[in-house]
């Protein structure tokens, strides 16, 4: 089961954002900068050609940004170990 934080406002963070609920909003009219890693989104129909989403393509969406996000901290991840065997190296451990 999916959770859901829906809110007339943008948040930058909502309940429980860490575990993976998804925050979807309006009132920007479409003008907020999106987030691509945050699981947030503006559904107001000004940023959907003026017609309302459908839930599929909501999940499209958010099924995208989560895994740009799963991606991102596998590659922050793997450049923090390549920092830290660099570190290990330059001090001789």
């Amino acid at each position: 089961m999916q959770r859901i934080v829906l809110r007339h406002y943008a948040m930058r963070v909502w309940p429980h954002h860490a575990q993976g609920p998804w925050h979807l909003y309006g009132h920007s009219h479409g003008n907020l900068q999106d987030e691509p890693l945050a699981l947030s989104l503006d559904v107001g129909v000004d940023t959907h050609e003026f017609r309302p989403w459908h839930f599929d393509e909501i999940q499209s969406v958010m099924q995208a940004k989560a895994w740009a996000r799963e991606s991102a901290s596998q590659a922050e991840r793997r450049a923090a170990l390549a920092d830290r065997a660099t570190y290990d190296q330059e001090i001789g451990i």
